[in-house]
C-alpha cells in the first residue's frame, strides 16, 4: 500500500514524509511520551483529589439567564417539528440560537434527525446569494463541543462557496443523550450516518466530512463499517468525496491508567469545579486561544462542567474492538477519496505520533500537514494561526471541487 504523503504547512515548521518523519524524530517522540507519561499521571492525580473537595466555586458565566429558556423551548418546537427542517425565518428562539453562536449569518434551517436512540440537531447554512455552490460539507465537532463551535469554520466555508451542514452529536449541545455520556462509539456513527443521508439526499456534491477529535472517530467508525460490509442495512451508499480529519482521536495517551482512575468513578456524571474546568482548558497542549477558552467555560449555554465515565469506558471498547485490525492495516483501506490530515504537534490530547503512523499505513492518499506549536483545537485559534488551518482546509475542498 502506498506510504501517505505527510508535507509542509507554510511558515509552519519542517515536516517529511511518513515513517522517514517519524524515524527522523524518534528521539525527540520519545521524550516528549515520556515527559506526557508523568504529567498525564499527574494530572489524573490532582483531578482525582479534587472531586473529594467541597465548597469549590464555579465559573460565573457571562450569558443572560434567559438564553437557556430559549433553547430549551427551541429544542422542544423542532423536536415537534421533527423530521422536518425549519426555516430560521419562521422560528424566534431558532434566529436567537444563531445569533448566540454568531452563526445568524449563516444559519438557513435546523431541526432534528432521528436515530435508534437519539434526536440529533443539525442546521444548515448557505453561501451568500451571488456566490455558486461548490458542494456540500458536513461538519462533525469533538468531545464537550458542539456546532456552535464550528462557526468561524462555518463562516469560512460558506464564503468560499460550500454548503455547510453542523450537527450535534448525541449527548451534545441541542442533541438527546446524557451529558457527554455515550454507550458505544458506534452511536456517534450512527448519528453521523443519519445525517449524512438526509444531507446527501438533498444537497449537492461534491460531499465532504470534517471532523475534530472524537467526530473523527466517527468518521472512522463508519468507513470500517464500510469496508467490513457491517450493518449492510444502513451501509453508507454515498461515500464523502474528501475527508478532512482535524487531530483525530485515535489513541489516547495513558489510556489504560485513565481507565483504572475512570473505573474510580462508577457511571454517575462528576461535576468539575471551576478549577478543575481551568486545568483542563488552560494547558497549552488543549488551546492557546484565550477568547475561545473564555467562551467555552463561560459564553456557552449549551456548555455544562460535568464530565461522564461513560464516554472513556465507550472509547476503551472501541480500541480494544477496532485497532487491533486498525494498527494492521487491514480497515480503512476500502476508502479511496482524499483525506487530509491537520494535526498541531504541540497537542497534548491525542496520541498523534502514534495516529500518523496508524492513517498513513491504511489509507492509500492521506495528506498529513503538521501544524509547528498548534494545540488540539486547531480550528478554534486566534489569528493568523487560524488563517493557515482555513486555508489548508480551502485548498483541499478547491482540488476536489476541480476534480
Amino acid at each position: 500500500m502506498k506510504q501517505g504523503k505527510m508535507d509542509e504547512i507554510p511558515g509552519q515548521g519542517r515536516a517529511l514524509r511518513g515513517e522517514a518523519w517519524l524515524g527522523a524524530t524518534m528521539g525527540v517522540v520519545r521524550l516528549d511520551s515520556l515527559s506526557r507519561f508523568f504529567c498525564s499521571r499527574l494530572w489524573l492525580l490532582i483531578l482525582l483529589f479534587s472531586i473529594t473537595l467541597a465548597g469549590c466555586t464555579s465559573i460565573p458565566q457571562d450569558f443572560p439567564p434567559e438564553v437557556c429558556v430559549t433553547l430549551d423551548h427551541l429544542k422542544s418546537d423542532l423536536i415537534d417539528s421533527s423530521p422536518e427542517l425549519v426555516s430560521i425565518s419562521g422560528f424566534d428562539n431558532l434566529r436567537a440560537y444563531a445569533s448566540t453562536f454568531t452563526l445568524d449569518s449563516t444559519l438557513q434551517r435546523a431541526g432534528y434527525l432521528s436515530t435508534d436512540e437519539y434526536q440529533v440537531f443539525v442546521s444548515t447554512h448557505h453561501p451568500p446569494e451571488g456566490i455558486g455552490v461548490k458542494g456540500s460539507v458536513l461538519v462533525i465537532h469533538g468531545y464537550t463541543a458542539h456546532g456552535g463551535h464550528m462557526a468561524e469554520l462555518t463562516s469560512h466555508l460558506v464564503n468560499k462557496g460550500w454548503r455547510v451542514w453542523l450537527m450535534d452529536l448525541p449527548g451534545h449541545g441541542m442533541s438527546t443523550g446524557g451529558r457527554y455520556a455515550i454507550d458505544d462509539f458506534r452511536q456517534y456513527a450512527e448519528a453521523v450516518r443519519t445525517v449524512w443521508v438526509k444531507l446527501t439526499g438533498e444537497s449537492e456534491g461534491p460531499f465532504v466530512m470534517i471532523g475534530h477529535s472524537t467526530g473523527c472517530t466517527a468518521i472512522l467508525e463508519l468507513l470500517i463499517q464500510y469496508h467490513l460490509g457491517e450493518n449492510p442495512e444502513k451501509i453508507l451508499e454515498t461515500l464523502p468525496r474528501g475527508i478532512i480529519l482535524g487531530a483525530p482521536l485515535i489513541d489516547l495517551p495513558s489510556r489504560e491508567l485513565r481507565w483504572v482512575f475512570n473505573r474510580l468513578a462508577g457511571n454517575h456524571s462528576i461535576h468539575l469545579t471551576g478549577w478543575m474546568q481551568q486545568l483542563a482548558a488552560f494547558s497549552p497542549g488543549v488551546s492557546t486561544s484565550d477568547e475561545y477558552i473564555r467562551f467555552t467555560l463561560q459564553g456557552d449555554p449549551l456548555y455544562e462542567p460535568v464530565y461522564h465515565p461513560s464516554w472513556l469506558e465507550a472509547y476503551i471498547r472501541w480500541v480494544h474492538h477496532r485497532q487491533p485490525d486498525l494498527y494492521n492495516g487491514r480497515l480503512v483501506g476500502g476508502y479511496t477519496g482524499s483525506m487530509l490530515l491537520i494535526q498541531g504537534t504541540a497537542d497534548t490530547v491525542v496520541e498523534w505520533e502514534r495516529n500518523i503512523e496508524i492513517l498513513t499505513s491504511v489509507v492509500p492518499e492521506v495528506e498529513v500537514g503538521l501544524l509547528k506549536d498548534y494545540p488540539h483545537t486547531i480550528f478554534n485559534m486566534d489569528e493568523p494561526e487560524r488563517g493557515v488551518v482555513f486555508d489548508r482546509v480551502s485548498g483541499f475542498l478547491s482540488s476536489l471541487a476541480s476534480e
